[in-house]
């Protein structure tokens, strides 16, 4: 479940609003870009701890696209890339092949934002509309997708609700990106 006040105790400044069921907010990350990795492409300085902290009770978690993410316990990390040794060196696009059904309360993925990202990892353009489908089946019900890039994924309205949107800003002259939270609809959750 979302934790909005928990949140905002963490980040007074973040501006955060819930409307219609639906988590609206913004995230001013700065100038000041030191990454936790030194890895192009890693995650932004502070993402993991504002998602973290509104999902406090986040449960077991899946890195999509992972990079070099420094995981925590019940982290697991899957990337095309073997250099950056996650838990599973695979496709996306195939990720129920590797985890089983339900098995994740949590998925975030930072995928290549465009074409020249992705050669830059040396993947193709990832098809959104196959890996939600993908992560329907390993996500638990009423589990979330963290998706961050500069356009939401496509999705299945019968598996998956949008959540939250929130604009994520990390600098002048740097890619204004999207943090699109998608909640599965097992099962009943709904």
């Amino acid at each position: 479940m979302i934790d909005i006040e928990n949140h905002l105790k963490e980040f007074p400044n973040a501006v955060m609003v819930e409307k219609g069921g639906r988590l609206y907010g913004h995230w001013m990350e700065g100038n000041f870009y030191k990454r936790a990795v030194d890895y192009y492409g890693a995650y932004p300085p502070s993402f993991l701890r504002r998602v973290y902290s509104l999902f406090p009770r986040r449960g077991r978690v899946l890195h999509l696209f992972s990079g070099a993410v420094r995981k925590g316990d019940d982290e697991y990390t899957i990337d095309i890339n073997p250099i950056n040794m996650p838990d599973v060196v695979g496709d996306v696009h195939k990720v129920s092949n590797y985890f089983e059904e339900d098995f994740f309360s949590m998925i975030i993925a930072d995928p290549p934002y465009d074409a020249k990202h992705a050669e830059v990892y040396g993947t193709k353009m990832p098809r959104t509309h196959i890996i939600m489908q993908e992560l329907y089946t390993i996500t638990q019900s009423a589990g979330y997708v963290v998706w961050l890039s500069t356009r939401p994924p496509l999705y299945r309205k019968v598996e998956w609700e949008l959540a939250g949107l929130i604009g994520l800003h990390t600098g002048t002259n740097r890619v204004y990106r999207c943090v699109c939270i998608m909640k599965s609809r097992k099962r009943g959750s709904f």
